[in-house]
C-alpha cells in the first residue's frame, strides 16, 4: 500500500507513532494538514472519527 510504504523501512507498531506517522504522510498526500486525537471513547461504541470538511 502506497501510504505505508511512505513511512519508510521501519514502520512503527506502538499505536501513537505509528498514527502520528500515518497523518503526516496523508498531510503530504492531500496537501493540507491531517491531525490524529486520541480519544476515550466508552465501550462498546464509537471507535473512531472522520471529519473530512471541504474549506
Amino acid at each position: 500500500m502506497r501510504l505505508t510504504r511512505s513511512l519508510g523501512p521501519a514502520v512503527p507498531t506502538d499505536p501513537v507513532p505509528l498514527f502520528t506517522a500515518l497523518a503526516a504522510s496523508l498531510s503530504v498526500l492531500r496537501r493540507r494538514e491531517v491531525r490524529v486525537l486520541f480519544l476515550r471513547f466508552p465501550p462498546e461504541t464509537v471507535s473512531g472519527i472522520w471529519a473530512d470538511r471541504v474549506d
